[in-house]
């Protein structure tokens, strides 16, 4: 009756592969069956989760701890004992957008009506200058200026709404910057990548490896502003306890330290170049993505008020 769902034993069971051992060489599947027995189901869910966690150590130690290690045993060949970088970049970026919009306390954001950046106002200031006035009249039509005016009093009325909204619920703001600042980081790498393969072009490698290089760095970021984030708020919830709180301190600054040093040392391990052509190239590039991460906060910390 159900003959032709049989497969023969030396078959695989998934590609129909013949096989020449217990794992088919085709599509790696083990030659077992997982529905005569409810103890091999749970093996199987067990097992996968075990070695799941097992790659993740194996994953996580060399990236903490040896700057620059994994990035060249994965580009050498060595994929199987980690987690893709990909992957692992993606599950960090959530991780973290979650954990930082629960970490970040609205209680600290005060929107008040004094302050400069509520009551927005983009005309001309009264102390400026009559002559600076009649040299701006003069440069301008009579139409293009009824135009800019028009523009920016309709620009003035939506920010001062969405300020006044934002003082009431300050939330919203937080949270889309959360959801949009992994997406701006995520559109930097190609550009970080692109950096490394200018400044390593006698390298003659691909673009590939230093995308992967990056992935594995900015995931490493990712999981020191994660422990700088649960630190600070560790040390502001026990602000009684001064020499806890200075102990906590005291560790934010030697995770910054580490951080700063665990970049220039994976670059120093993975190009494997001199340390004086590592160090400056490593400030070049520290000093352009800098100004290029700057750009990307502030379209990001703009975008989250007008979308919020």
């Amino acid at each position: 009756m159900h003959s032709e769902l049989l497969v023969p034993a030396s078959q695989c069971d998934n590609c129909y592969t013949q096989l020449q051992g217990l794992y088919c060489h085709q599509c790696g599947q083990e030659k077992r069956n997982i529905l005569r027995n409810v103890f091999s189901s749970v093996g199987e869910f067990f097992g996968e989760f075990s070695n799941w966690d097992a790659r993740i150590w194996r994953t996580l130690m060399p990236l903490w701890f040896k700057p620059g290690r994994l990035t060249r045993n994965y580009v050498q060949g060595h994929r199987v004992p980690y987690v893709p970088a990909l992957r692992l970049y993606l599950f960090t970026s959530i991780i973290a957008g979650l954990l930082f919009s629960q970490l970040v306390s609205t209680d600290e954001l005060h929107f008040q009506q004094n302050q400069d950046f509520v009551g927005v106002k983009f005309g001309t200031p009264q102390t400026e200058k009559t002559e600076e006035k009649t040299i701006l009249s003069v440069s301008a039509s009579p139409q293009k200026s009824a135009e800019d005016a028009t523009f920016i009093d309709e620009l003035e009325t939506k920010l001062n709404a969405k300020m006044a909204n934002l003082q009431e619920r300050p939330e919203l703001a937080i949270a889309k910057f959360f959801s949009l600042a992994p997406q701006m980081m995520f559109l930097l790498l190609p550009v970080f990548a692109l950096l490394m393969k200018l400044l390593y072009l006698r390298r003659q490698r691909y673009y590939l490896e230093h995308l992967i290089y990056c992935l594995h760095t900015h995931s490493f970021l990712l999981h020191s502003l994660i422990i700088l984030a649960l630190l600070n708020t560790m040390a502001s919830k026990i602000s009684d306890l001064t020499w806890l709180v200075s102990a906590l301190r005291i560790s934010s600054f030697g995770l910054i330290l580490y951080m700063l040093l665990y970049l220039f040392l994976s670059q120093k391990h993975y190009y494997q170049q001199g340390w004086r052509k590592t160090l400056a190239k490593f400030v070049i590039l520290n000093t352009v993505y800098s100004v290029l991460f700057s750009f990307a906060l502030t379209i990001a910390i703009v975008l989250s008020i007008f979308w919020s």
